[in-house]
């Protein structure tokens, strides 16, 4: 059995998250005219934990491996204890490209002692901190440990969490509406009375979170200087049967969403007579406190279905999922997710 060897390549690159460019944003007008590809915002992997349950013959050579390389520091250091039995010990994975610790890989291991044998283990890491290089020196440090390094990883492993995400560095979290297939918003305003987060979905499930980037990072005491814009951000816990070997043909989860730079002032067709126009005037002051989603949720089902289907007609000509979507591949590849691996 052959393994990669463990000695990592020296990199000069910066640990700085590459999404997009940061531009100043103004309040004075929607971000683009159009939907044209060549300028949609490109989705990106904000967070991936991944799990892989070795055979007994791979789990038994990682076991022998990574023992071996508990005690070098400069491969891993301590991280905390996991709160999963399934894992006895947590470590990081540190690499050269990165400077701070807490965007290191992170790495949860099972293991049977009596067969010496490693019986699952979980990865967890932000591929855009890490960028093309990074995920090639992971690749260097899984190889040390299990035949394949990456390789194996992707071929064998499953998706437990995925956080997919995109940014629109001139737009403001007051210049739109949120229109999810279903379900209640919440919301988050900072000190200063501006919005910061627009939540839907909650933490035990699937959710779509909207936020201001440089309110939230105030908020955490985190540097804010530059992370101006909104990020679009879906995380997904409920995946079921989801191989990273798949992930290439990952259905688009921003597909189900619509943002609408204001509600239109002409009532749906549907609405002829003069109390169904008075209906849509109440709906549309209704949003203006409750927020579109909230608003949605107080109607009967009748008027939400003649509603929805009315809104998502008039969705903002810079908000298009499908034209979005056409980067995921072609960001997958550049990430080294997908594709041949580079010769180490």
């Amino acid at each position: 059995m052959s393994f990669i060897n463990l000695k990592k390549k020296k990199v000069v690159s910066s640990n700085k998250t590459e999404t997009h460019p940061e531009k100043p944003y103004s309040k004075s007008g929607p971000i683009l005219a159009n939907t044209n590809i060549s300028i949609c915002p490109k989705p990106f992997i904000d967070k991936i934990s991944i799990v892989v349950t070795p055979d007994k013959s791979h789990g038994h050579e990682m076991y022998k491996a990574f023992f071996s390389d508990l005690g070098i520091l400069t491969t891993l250091i301590d991280a905390p204890k996991p709160k999963n039995k399934e894992y006895t010990f947590a470590k990081r994975i540190v690499l050269d490209c990165l400077v701070d610790v807490k965007k290191y890989p992170h790495i949860q291991i099972g293991y049977d002692s009596q067969s010496q044998r490693i019986t699952k283990f979980r990865l967890e890491f932000v591929p855009v901190d890490l960028q093309p290089t990074g995920m090639e020196e992971l690749h260097i440090v899984l190889g040390g440990w299990i035949e394949d390094g990456w390789e194996y990883v992707r071929n064998h492993g499953q998706i437990t969490r995925l956080d997919i995400a995109m940014d629109f560095p001139n737009l403001y979290m007051e210049s739109f509406l949120l229109l999810p297939a279903q379900g209640i918003s919440s919301r988050t305003w900072s000190f200063d009375g501006r919005l910061q987060t627009v939540t839907l979905g909650k933490k035990s499930g699937n959710q779509t979170l909207i936020y201001d980037r440089g309110e939230k990072r105030k908020s955490k005491g985190q540097p804010f200087l530059g992370k101006v814009g909104v990020r679009v951000e879906r995380r997904i816990t409920k995946l079921g049967n989801s191989p990273v070997s798949k992930i290439a043909s990952f259905k688009n989860p921003f597909a189900t969403i619509t943002l609408l730079e204001k509600i239109p002032p002409l009532p749906p067709v549907e609405a002829t007579s003069k109390p169904a126009k008075e209906h849509w005037q109440l709906f549309c002051d209704s949003v203006r406190v409750r927020q579109l989603t909230n608003a949605l949720a107080v109607i009967s089902d009748e008027r939400r279905t003649i509603y929805r289907k009315h809104l998502k007609q008039h969705a903002a000509p810079w908000w298009n999922p499908d034209a979005i979507w056409t980067h995921w591949p072609v960001m997958l590849e550049e990430m080294i997710f997908t594709g041949k691996l580079p010769l180490m």
